[in-house]
């Protein structure tokens, strides 16, 4: 995977051609909450790692580990089977470019351990910047004008070919997408959304985002967990907001109250129940007399009913603003809707110079307190450094 041009890919997200982007996620709740899955280093090889950390025990193991030094070409991805029976790892293949290798981890079972390919879709970054969907035992991913779905039994694999550029979001049984068309009447790009035919992988649309609310939506959307309502991030006149959908009718518009030039948004998430979407953010420090620069990163939550929303700040970057970073600490909400959990992990490993070691780890946030009590799960950093990152454009 070609460093510069997933970075690039991933700094498109302020407009239409996000599409053609994906957005990594770094962790992932067990399906019963029990356990939540991150990116870390292994403390003995010093190479990427995928841990799980064991929230009633307290404890953290390694599942997994790629060869030393750690790489930002080489960046793992992986999420629960619906079961929770077994943990899925994607990484690109170092030495086939188009290739993903995903390997199917037993956990708390006893089986073998599954070591499967898969054709990436495409050179511009691979389905590792957008959370895969899996269903049963199949794994659904999308990318420009293509949809594979892989069994992970077999390692069967099959593709189709859609109309645009298009994107899934996995709830449940279903699959659902976003993709861009051009408009037959004027020529002009639309959005659509419907759901995924998990069987012929063909697209059974929902409805279409009028073209005043799709000039500028970008690839930052949620949809609830009943599939009933749907969020988008829109830039309007250098300002960024929330579209809410529910029932096809545009129902709420939540601004977020900051510049484009300012505030940068990652991934977004629905609550359980719907009633709220949260956000990974970044946004610039008010500068002090002899301080360096310095961005904030931290999680909007944001009631749909438009009741006052909150920021909560997590850990502090060195430096400018960096569109990317937002999209290296990606959010995962608990199934109870009561915990969400972030990792800095990436943002370390792209650029370890941004983050002090301190703030390296994995963030658990309790929703259920007044004042949203933060838990980190320190990771330490790896005794290679992480390859000297290119330099961004």
């Amino acid at each position: 995977m070609n460093t510069n041009r997933t970075r690039n890919a991933v700094l498109t997200l302020a407009g239409a051609a996000a599409l053609l982007a994906y957005v990594l996620a770094c962790t992932s709740f067990s399906p019963d909450d029990s356990k939540v899955l991150f990116p870390a280093y292994d403390p003995v090889g010093g190479g990427l790692a995928l841990a799980v950390y064991d929230r009633d025990k307290g404890s953290t193991d390694s599942l997994l580990t790629l060869p030393p030094p750690p790489d930002e070409d080489n960046l793992m991805r992986a999420l629960w089977t619906p079961d929770g029976k077994r943990v899925v790892a994607l990484w690109p293949d170092a030495a086939e470019e188009d290739t993903l290798r995903i390997m199917v981890l037993p956990f708390e079972t006893r089986e073998p351990v599954r070591v499967l390919s898969s054709p990436a879709l495409s050179d511009e970054g691979t389905p590792l910047w957008m959370p895969p969907a899996i269903v049963g035992s199949r794994l659904f991913m999308g990318h420009e004008s293509h949809v594979l779905r892989l069994d992970l039994v077999t390692g069967a694999v099959r593709t189709n070919t859609v109309q645009g550029e298009i994107l899934l979001v996995g709830q449940g049984e279903r699959v659902h997408y976003l993709r861009v068309l051009d408009d037959d009447a004027s020529g002009d790009e639309r959005f659509e959304l419907g759901r995924l035919d998990l069987d012929a992988l063909t697209c059974v649309p929902s409805f279409h985002i009028p073209k005043k609310h799709g000039q500028e939506i970008n690839a930052c959307f949620a949809v609830s967990r009943d599939g009933a309502r749907l969020a988008f991030l829109r830039k309007e006149a250098s300002q960024l907001a929330f579209l809410v959908y529910d029932d096809r009718a545009l129902t709420r518009t939540l601004p977020l109250g900051g510049k484009t030039e300012s505030l940068c948004i990652g991934n977004v998430r629905f609550s359980p129940d719907g009633s709220t979407l949260y956000a990974t953010f970044t946004q610039p420090l008010p500068a002090a007399a002899g301080n360096e620069k310095a961005q904030q990163c931290g999680i909007l939550e944001m009631p749909v009913d438009g009741a006052p929303s909150r920021r909560i700040p997590l850990f502090v970057v060195r430096g400018g603003s960096d569109e990317g970073e937002a999209y290296l600490f990606q959010l995962d909400v608990s199934h109870d809707g009561k915990t969400l959990a972030a990792c800095s992990t990436y943002v370390h490993l792209v650029d370890p110079e941004r983050l002090d070691p301190k703030d390296l780890g994995l963030y658990l946030v309790d929703l259920t307190a007044p004042d949203r009590n933060i838990t980190k799960v320190p990771v330490a950093p790896p005794r290679v450094a992480p390859k000297p990152p290119s330099r961004r454009k």
